[in-house]
């Protein structure tokens, strides 16, 4: 719908050049945008390189291209209906000359482009490495953007059209995303053997014989280390131990899941922890020191969690981000 309004625009502006109007400049768009944005002239013409009189000029410009005022100018600077109304449709418009310009650069045998992705940061940190290692080395021509942020603001960027991927959970706006699944994933209960040692000596050949966490009510004793309850990792143990009606011994509680693991190696308590951020591809993250923990897989179904690649349903994705696709599903399929 949008397309066939945009041609009948270009149509009837077409007319009106043939009739002797001016053409509209884009770039005049452009620091519209950023006027609409700033608020304040000073401060665009700085964002912009050119000087405020530049600026107000090339605004002049469009307002008697349009025929009405776009910014009231009256301290605090606000735009008028007619500059809320531009703005909304200036964005659409640039950002289909964008997606135009990506398609066409998509054409050229594929030598250059470029693909904007989005990851949690400790997400990041563990699955990123591999599937770029690969990534590059097949394609070096293409050039990386990475945005970082909490699951709610990469799914934000993703909505918004900031960036074309995103790696993590499943994004909860289903009706203009896609998902893939990279990775089954599940939480485990990791276990130091020196608090086993020390709390629980008798139960030591017991546990470490255990497929899966045996009643959490035997750990009752035992020291926990937990994440924030704000954090994913921590509302997850907070589930777990409401379900169980299990009052954990907290030693201390953090917001920093590398912390939350060192503190556990260091023998200074229990953790739950998604196997994820343990184990990348068979190898432990925690090296020597692995052997000194019991890792028990939890049962409840809700343990169980999938890391999945996302992109928008209706835009177009050039080759890189196809082959990106992929190349991590590749590497992360287990």
């Amino acid at each position: 719908m949008f397309l066939l309004v945009a041609n009948k625009s270009i149509m009837n502006y077409a007319k009106k050049c043939a009739l002797g109007g001016t053409f509209l400049n884009l770039l005049d768009l452009e620091y519209f945008l950023i006027t609409a944005e700033e608020l304040n002239f000073t401060k665009a013409s700085k964002r912009l390189f050119i000087s405020q009189q530049a600026l107000s000029q090339r605004i002049q410009k469009l307002e008697t291209h349009f025929g009405m005022k776009l910014f009231d100018r009256i301290q605090p600077i606000t735009l008028t209906p007619a500059g809320r109304s531009l703005q909304k449709y200036a964005h659409q418009l640039i950002k289909l000359l964008h997606e135009s310009e990506r398609k066409l650069q998509d054409i050229k045998n594929f030598r250059y482009g470029e693909i904007f992705i989005g990851v949690t940061h400790v997400r990041g940190s563990v699955l990123l490495p591999p599937i770029l290692s690969k990534f590059c080395c097949q394609f070096p021509q293409i050039k990386i953007h990475l945005t970082e942020g909490t699951s709610q603001e990469i799914e934000n960027a993703l909505l918004a059209g900031k960036i074309d991927l995103s790696i993590g959970f499943p994004p909860s706006e289903t009706k203009n995303t896609s998902s893939e699944v990279l990775m089954t994933d599940r939480f485990k209960l990791v276990v130091p053997e020196q608090i086993i040692d020390m709390y629980l000596p008798e139960k030591k050949s017991e546990i470490c014989k255990k497929r899966y966490i045996p009643d959490i009510s035997l750990f009752k004793s035992c020291p926990f280390i937990k994440m924030h309850p704000s954090t994913w990792n921590g509302a997850i143990f907070a589930n777990y131990c409401q379900r169980n009606s299990f009052n954990p011994v907290i030693f201390v509680e953090t917001k920093n899941l590398g912390t939350l693991i060192s503190l556990c190696l260091a023998g200074l308590g229990i953790i739950m922890c998604s196997e994820i951020f343990l184990y990348s591809h068979g190898l432990p993250l925690i090296l020597p020191q692995a052997s000194k923990l019991i890792t028990l897989p939890i049962k409840e179904e809700f343990s169980v969690h999938y890391t999945c690649i996302s992109y928008l349903k209706n835009k177009y994705q050039i080759q890189a981000v196809q082959e990106f696709i992929r190349i991590a599903k590749e590497v992360l399929h287990n």
